[in-house]
């Protein structure tokens, strides 16, 4: 069945749009003028049923390229991962200590008092009460891991003893789910698991002085259990690869990462997990986008980032390691600022972001989460962090932004760690308003920052970026997974006087390039579009790093791709 999604039609704005959109002409008078060109469409011949057997079967596989020591293990024997000598012994560690919470309850009263309010304000263990076991229901766990950290961290801070109440009843939760995750697709191995190995791992880093022997010890022994099956699922074995760019390989990983410097000397294998996480991040990184944009879709850089970040923030404080410095990180706020549409209440729906039509219109199963209370959920004090590591101005004013909009943070209470009002915002009329992500070959234009704006989307690039096609005979341990991404080069999106003109799919399941504003030759989309959720499966990426922009002018009302 077809997602809901506008038809693809001749459209009229007041004579300011003529649009053709079956034979990829466009013309936008006087304000723009694309010539679209694609280079080597990639057909497909034959449809399936089938949508994720093929990546499941993929994890298992073993590649006859990789051969001997895996990479990684070389990589866990090199890279940093022992916990500062200052910090053995020492609770909490894993991201502050007791000095450094003084003076972020400092700053709760102080300089940062709106933001922590606003937290406050917020705390779900004090609202919801936890799934109860076996919680099976979609994300439900993710919801506990999160809580924990959330009510610990308050706790911390305000020193009220109902959140620590609330912090333990979630503990409890996460001690009494047998299985971390969905028990029929990849339990104890998947995001679940690296949610709550996050927040359980912090919860009693942060509250362990102030829990009794026995509760430790069965959060401890709960953590141990769950962190050695993950690391089990994760261990480095000859030929087997992973999706490294992938977030179903870095949440996970995070998790174990963050427990495993939690309980780092308090069992022998938290030097091991912590190793395996720091080797894995070591791909990790290497693989992540060169240009700051994020290949798997808007709703996976809100869902997938945090992780990022959290990771990066563990290895920092608990290990004296500072990863942050690459290119994508300090571009990162380009891509959130141009994403976002002028009204600041959705996204520019490249990938699988959401329901499409039905999330653009405020209906479907989505809104609830992609809305809460009619706000957009962005995470958008993710900038926060970007902007006090690089001192960006630029980050700082896009978070402003929106902040502006009322968009909302699954952890907000972040902000009062990563907020730095030293840095000198610049405002997002002063930015510019286009931007053409060079490495993934997707441009961004609009007319102004203002809500009435009129703007588009562009994108005409292989799926993980350029660089992978490099990157690829280096690492022969890194197996794509580019289901979230679609077969959509040559596509565009439009949005003026508030509205969609033309809009994308959202989440397929299975993508195909009819979904899309891009073209079909002989009735046909790209790459292996219809046969499951990776319509990028088996095609060599060097055949799509042909996929590009050829020419591209901005002028003053002009611009020609």
């Amino acid at each position: 069945m077809r997602p809901l999604r506008e038809p693809l039609r001749p459209l009229r704005l007041s004579q300011l749009y003529q649009m053709k959109t079956h034979t990829g002409t466009t013309k936008l008078t006087p304000i723009l003028v694309i010539a679209m060109i694609i280079a080597s469409p990639l057909l497909s011949a034959v449809r399936s049923f089938s949508q994720d057997a093929r990546e499941l079967q993929a994890e298992k596989s073993v590649s006859k390229k990789l051969k001997g020591e895996h990479p990684l293990v070389e990589l866990m024997r090199s890279r940093k991962s022992s916990l500062r000598p200052e910090l053995l012994g020492v609770h909490p560690r894993v991201y502050v200590t007791d000095k450094e919470l003084e003076e972020l309850r400092r700053r709760a009263r102080t300089t940062h008092r709106d933001l922590w309010q606003q937290a406050l304000r917020k705390v779900r263990a004090l609202k919801t009460e936890p799934a109860a076991p076996p919680a099976q229901q979609r994300r439900a766990q993710n919801e506990v891991g999160i809580g924990i950290a959330e009510a610990a961290f308050a706790y911390k801070i305000e020193g009220d003893r109902k959140y620590l109440e609330a912090a333990k009843k979630y503990m409890d939760a996460a001690v009494s789910y047998n299985i971390w995750g969905y028990a029929n697709d990849k339990p104890n191995v998947d995001l679940a698991a690296g949610h709550l190995l996050y927040g359980l791992g912090w919860g009693y880093d942060l509250l362990y002085h102030d829990l009794n022997e026995q509760d430790r010890t069965r959060y401890r022994d709960k953590l141990i259990k769950q962190a050695r099956l993950l690391a089990d699922y994760f261990k480095p074995k000859p030929g087997r690869t992973f999706a490294y760019s992938q977030n179903h390989v870095f949440i996970p990983i995070t998790g174990l990462g963050v427990a495993a410097y939690a309980l780092y000397g308090e069992t022998p294998e938290a030097a091991d997990w912590a190793r395996l996480a720091r080797a894995f991040y070591d791909r990790v990184l290497a693989t992540y986008s060169q240009d700051g944009y994020y290949y798997e879709g808007f709703e996976y850089w809100i869902f997938a980032t945090p992780w990022l970040v959290h990771y990066l923030d563990a290895q920092s404080h608990a290990a004296g390691e500072d990863l942050y410095d690459l290119p994508g990180f300090r571009e990162m706020h380009k891509y959130v600022a141009h994403a976002m549409l002028p009204s600041g209440q959705y996204v520019f729906d490249f990938g699988d972001v959401f329901e499409g039509a039905l999330t653009r219109a405020g209906k479907g199963e989505e809104v609830k989460r992609t809305h809460p209370g009619g706000h957009f959920h962005t995470n958008y004090n993710l900038l926060y962090r970007l902007a006090q590591r690089f001192q960006s101005g630029e980050a700082q004013g896009v978070a402003d932004w929106l902040k502006d909009f009322n968009q909302v943070n699954a952890e907000d209470f972040w902000s009062l760690v990563w907020y730095d009002p030293h840095v000198k915002p610049i405002p997002i009329e002063r930015q510019e308003t286009s931007h053409y992500f060079r490495d993934h070959e997707v441009f961004y234009w609009r007319s102004s920052w203002t809500k009435d704006a009129t703007a588009f989307a562009f994108k005409c690039g292989p799926p993980e970026g350029h660089h992978t096609a490099s990157l690829l005979p280096q690492f022969p341990d890194w197996r794509l997974s580019d289901g979230h991404a679609h077969p959509d080069a040559n596509s565009f999106i439009i949005f003026a006087r508030g509205r969609y003109l033309t809009g994308d799919s959202g989440y397929e399941g299975v993508p195909v390039t009819e979904h899309h504003n891009s073209l079909l030759i002989n009735g046909k989309g790209q790459a292996k579009e219809g046969l499951g959720h990776d319509a990028f499966a088996g095609v060599p990426y060097e055949r799509l790093d042909k996929i590009r922009m050829v020419d591209m002018k901005v002028e003053d009302n002009r611009v020609v791709l």
